[in-house]
């Protein structure tokens, strides 16, 4: 039996301006500039030290999307989470920054598929997110994580995607979502599918309903905790007000960013919210900032609170909110 050789995606190193794998590494330059491992990539605590590692590369940058990598979007039902998720894949295949945060500029394919809504649905959310470098297809009733694999092989096999997007979760494993050993199996399958065709995975995700007064956290997501300890990246939607909600993420290739305050439009796609420091010259109460940066009461009422949990700002007894002095 021909031995299986590990492949770390984890191990990226800067050689100058370029960004290449330790493998690559190794080949160019051999011993020396770079540790040689005892054996695949064991290095002793020394060396790893002296390793230049950098987070991987990706489709989305700040560690949010690496190459080959895994990534769960979870959030309540009606939470906007697919529509993040084509928006997700648009903004890869077009270059475009995503939510602020910047996408690779290099000819990328995409392929979502969606097993929820009807195709008629599918298509009227589409119409806004035009694209020839992304594919969408609706498959119902098939368990493409499961007992149906193959059939998810043929696609990705005629698309070849980089990205391949799943949405969501449930109608695709085979079994239950809170069983730890039928979670493994579709992790394993994700895997398998990522070393196979060297793309990345998007799987999106429902979330159980949280708590009153609490928010939601990691810990939310439906099912077994194999789900969320499998992914690199978990991104999760909590709504904050009726027309805001931020985007909080854990990466584990990266220092996760803050939470991104983000709203709908009316034709559903999401747009960040950035407040122009400006507004916060001087002291004013959550309407009298509202007014100056022009957006809803309620959505500066969610800036602010993100602001505060931050430490950067501070609210005194009339009510009036400031920047906290550095």
């Amino acid at each position: 039996m021909q031995e299986k050789k590990l492949v770390d995606r984890d191990l990226w190193v800067q050689d100058g301006e370029e960004i290449i794998s330790m493998e690559e590494a190794h080949k160019r330059y051999g011993e020396g500039k770079f540790p040689q491992s005892i054996i695949e990539n064991c290095f002793t605590f020394s060396e790893y030290s002296h390793l230049p590692l950098i987070p991987p590369p990706g489709w989305i940058g700040e560690g949010i999307l690496p190459l080959q990598s895994k990534l769960l979007l979870f959030g309540e039902p009606k939470s906007g989470k697919s529509f993040m998720a084509m928006q997700m894949g648009w903004s890869i295949a077009e270059n475009k920054p995503w939510l602020g945060f910047d996408t690779t500029n290099s000819d990328v394919r995409v392929l979502y598929i969606q097993a929820e809504i009807a195709a008629v649905e599918l298509l009227s959310r589409l119409r806004n997110l035009p694209t020839e470098f992304a594919y969408a297809e609706t498959i119902h009733s098939l368990r493409l994580l499961g007992e149906q694999v193959e059939l998810l092989s043929k696609r990705i096999e005629a698309v070849k995607p980089n990205v391949l997007i799943l949405d969501p979760l449930y109608m695709f494993i085979t079994g239950d979502l809170t069983e730890i050993s039928d979670v493994t199996k579709c992790n394993s399958i994700i895997d398998h599918i990522i070393d196979e065709y060297g793309c990345s995975v998007v799987v999106v995700h429902h979330s159980r309903k949280p708590k009153e007064n609490t928010t939601m956290g990691i810990m939310e997501a439906l099912g077994s905790i194999a789900i969320t300890a499998f992914y690199d990246s978990i991104l999760w939607i909590e709504q904050v007000s009726k027309d805001a909600a931020m985007l909080c993420s854990i990466l584990r290739n990266a220092k996760s960013p803050e939470p991104v305050l983000i709203t709908q439009d009316d034709r559903g796609l999401w747009q960040r919210i950035d407040i122009d420091p400006m507004c916060f010259m001087t002291a004013g109460t959550a309407q009298e900032l509202a007014i100056r940066a022009g957006v809803s009461e309620n959505v500066m009422q969610a800036y602010l609170s993100r602001e505060i949990t931050a430490g950067r700002m501070g609210r005194d007894t009339w009510g009036k909110y400031a920047r906290k002095m550095k």
